[in-house]
């Protein structure tokens, strides 16, 4: 089976944030703006939202036609999932695209080999402990740890 995520469902997803965070939810975006705001179908639009409802959004359960169907509320995890909100997954890559940058950025040679040196480390940790890392350096710094 083909994903949709990619083509479908976080296209939809994200409109329907923006949309929510523009003008307030509920009402939220209707299927049909939500297709013209995507450029998807009506049909597509209600089988994205029917595939992220749950975990991502609340839909409506109208009786009206399939268009006529609104987003009411978004969750926690769809800010999350369209880059709204961060994650330690999106610190962790932006932690090393930072020291990438500034290395690249660096006059100074030996500085420039230190932080290299320091991205490549963090890279060689792999990104699942990386992110370990970074939760542990979050909880410490909240007095959770």
């Amino acid at each position: 089976m083909e994903s949709t995520w990619e083509s479908r469902d976080v296209l939809v997803l994200d409109a329907a944030v923006r949309r929510v965070d523009e003008h307030g939810a509920p009402p939220g975006p209707t299927v049909t703006q939500l297709a013209k705001m995507t450029g998807l179908s009506v049909a597509d639009v209600g089988r994205a939202l029917a595939a992220l409802s749950g975990q991502y959004v609340e839909i409506s359960r109208g009786h009206g036609p399939e268009g006529s169907r609104r987003v009411d509320g978004i969750y926690p995890e769809a800010r999350r999932a369209v880059g709204q909100w961060p994650t330690l997954e999106g610190w962790a890559d932006r932690l090393i695209a930072a020291l990438t940058e500034a290395a690249d950025n660096e006059p100074d040679e030996q500085k420039r080999g230190r932080l290299r040196q320091l991205r490549d480390g963090a890279v060689g940790l792999g990104r699942e402990a990386l992110v370990a890392l970074l939760a542990n350096a979050a909880t410490r710094a909240v007095g959770l740890g």
